[in-house]
């Protein structure tokens, strides 16, 4: 009798860190399903800690963008008397 293995057709897109989560949780059923070896999952676990740093690193600068610009606001105004 042939058996059956599930196997995920569609790659993942990591666009956001909602992605990474997805990712992880297949991992996670494939490694206990024993579709995938430890080793892999130790890898995609270990490049999705990587994608979500950076996800976190984009947000931060994001923020601290949006400060400087608050910052330049207040300087303006306060050039021009407003505070």
């Amino acid at each position: 009798m042939a058996e059956i293995v599930k196997m995920y057709r569609n790659k993942i897109r990591l666009n956001k860190p909602n992605d990474i989560q997805k990712l992880l949780a297949r991992t996670m059923n494939m490694l206990i399903d024993d579709e995938i070896t430890e080793g892999k999952a130790r890898a995609i676990g270990y490049l999705c800690q990587i994608m979500f740093k950076g996800f976190e690193t984009i947000d931060l600068q994001e923020e601290i963008n949006e400060l400087h610009r608050f910052v330049k606001e207040l300087e303006k105004s306060s050039e021009n008397g407003g505070w």
